[in-house]
């Protein structure tokens, strides 16, 4: 059984087969976040959830964030009906 590394934050993000290449991305990386895996399997199944979550929060900003701001002007419009 070979263990796997996920960075999930550094330079390269990704699976990595190996300690050494997996520690060049996340040495001396502010804020890096990486784990390791007993087998390639689990490692490939978190690195994709991660993505996965990752997704889904930029497509929620890509839509809530425009509601908001419609929102806004909408409420901003009915407050200035008189000006």
């Amino acid at each position: 059984m070979t263990k796997c590394y996920v960075v999930f934050d550094g330079r390269v993000s990704g699976v990595y087969d190996k300690w050494e290449d997996c520690h060049r991305q996340v040495n001396k990386f502010s804020g890096n976040n990486y784990k390791g895996y007993a087998t390639r399997e689990e490692a490939v199944a978190r690195w994709r959830d991660h993505r996965r979550k990752k997704n889904q929060m930029l497509v929620n900003r890509m839509v809530v964030l425009p509601l908001i701001l419609l929102t806004v002007i909408v409420l901003y419009l009915m407050t200035c009906d008189g000006i």
